[in-house]
């Protein structure tokens, strides 16, 4: 079980910035037993408040996570530069011949999203689409150490707020294709990613929609990782 601090993490992490009130309210604590994990918390340089002044009395305070906060939240880049490693170890060089360094990225992330899909299609080819996204959740936790997944009424949402692509280079397009690729050929052929940035760090949101051919997976890659979707939304959030 989580202490409380690592719940206020997580709750930041997730949100971005919180004011005491909403901490509260999430955690079920009294606003003043927050504010002494906040001050704590604090105290160690994992989070920092700012004032946000309001129409009348005094200003109250939004919490977010510093610098150090987020790295309390690892990422797995020896297990990316091991993976990205052996693809190169085994590509042709004339693969990668005319495109552009953003292509190259991709082609190469793509590789190494068909040899995880092609480790795991057949053990959840039979599943119900349900068990499926909870497979593919795992993977990416593997990955991400912070992924999530739900239901929606169109179907079901996961969510990863730890993307280390991300904070690597600061885009979202390479990631998305990586991650699409794989959640299109494992939990099902109408994943639709949704990617939010946020004020303080971001989370990759992605849609997969209840299936309507009877869950039937794909068994080969798509020639183009955007074939496999539906479409791709970016939304800055403030």
């Amino acid at each position: 079980m989580q202490t409380t601090k690592a719940q206020i993490l997580s709750l930041l992490k997730r949100r971005g910035r919180l004011a005491v009130d909403v901490l509260s309210e999430e955690l079920g604590l009294a606003p003043m037993t927050v504010r002494q994990h906040l001050t704590s918390l604090e105290r160690d340089r994992l989070i920092e408040a700012t004032p946000e002044r309001q129409p009348k009395g005094r200003p109250h305070y939004i919490y977010t996570l510093t610098q150090r906060g987020e790295d309390t939240f690892p990422k797995r880049y020896e297990w990316l530069a091991a993976e990205v490693l052996t693809e190169l170890g085994h590509m042709d060089p004339f693969d990668l011949t005319g495109l552009t360094p953003s292509q190259r990225t991709e082609f190469v992330l793509d590789r190494i999203a068909d040899r995880i899909v092609a480790q795991h299609s057949a053990r959840l080819r039979n599943l119900p689409v349900e068990d499926r996204v909870r497979e593919v959740a795992a993977l990416l936790q593997r990955e991400s150490g912070f992924v999530e997944w739900s239901r929606t009424s169109d179907g079901y949402e996961i969510d990863d707020y730890n993307c280390m692509y991300r904070v690597l280079t600061g885009e979202t397009s390479n990631a998305c294709s990586w991650h699409r690729r794989i959640i299109s050929l494992l939990a099902g052929p109408s994943a639709a990613p949704h990617v939010q940035a946020e004020a303080t760090g971001a989370r990759c949101r992605y849609l997969v929609l209840a299936s309507h051919d009877g869950g039937r997976l794909q068994t080969e890659p798509p020639a183009t990782a955007h074939e496999s979707v539906t479409h791709l939304i970016s939304q800055e959030v403030h």
